[in-house]
C-alpha cells in the first residue's frame, strides 16, 4: 500500500489498519474513498499480471478426479428440502431453534452442556426436544415443497 499518497498518512512504519483506529479525524472522506479503490484497483492489476505467467492447467489433469454421482435434477431437490427445512426452523420460537441447533448434529449430545448453555433443567431438555421436534414435523407437513422422501 502506498500510504504516502493517503490524505492522512501516519508514517511509514505504522500499519495500514492504524487508518481504521482514525477514521473520525478524517478531514477528506472523498479523498480518502478515491485512494483506496485507485489503490485496489492496481492491487487487482498487479495480480492480474503475476497470474498472467501461471502455468494452464494440462488437459488430462482433471481424468483423476471421478464424475459426480448426483444429477444437477437431484442437486436442486435436495437444495430445495434444506430451504424449505430452514424455512420451518425459522418459524420455531427462538428457544426450539437454539435447542435443536445444538442437538442436531451432535450424536450423543452433552445434556449436561447444552443445559449450562441454554439456561434450561438437564431432565426438561429431552421433553422439550421432543415438543420441538413435534412442532418442526408439524410445519414441514404443511408446506407443500417439503416431501418425505
Amino acid at each position: 500500500m502506498r500510504l504516502r499518497r493517503c490524505p492522512l498518512y501516519l508514517g511509514k512504519h505504522r500499519e495500514p489498519k492504524t487508518l481504521l483506529r482514525h477514521l473520525k479525524s478524517i478531514t477528506a472522506p472523498r479523498a480518502l474513498i478515491e485512494w483506496l479503490v485507485t489503490t485496489a484497483t492496481r492491487e487487482s492489476w498487479r495480480v492480474q499480471a503475476t497470474q498472467r505467467d501461471a502455468q494452464p492447467v494440462s488437459p488430462g489433469a482433471f481424468d483423476d478426479v471421478p464424475d459426480s454421482d448426483t444429477l444437477p435434477e437431484d442437486l436442486v431437490l435436495r437444495n430445495e428440502r434444506h430451504q424449505a427445512l430452514w424455512n420451518a426452523m425459522a418459524r420455531l420460537s427462538e428457544s426450539c431453534r437454539d435447542l435443536l441447533r445444538l442437538v442436531a448434529f451432535a450424536r450423543r449430545p452433552n445434556y449436561d452442556a447444552v443445559a449450562v448453555t441454554l439456561g434450561m433443567p438437564k431432565g426438561s431438555i429431552g421433553p422439550t426436544r421432543g415438543r420441538c421436534l413435534a412442532k418442526l414435523r408439524r410445519l414441514l407437513a404443511e408446506d407443500r415443497g417439503w416431501s418425505v422422501s
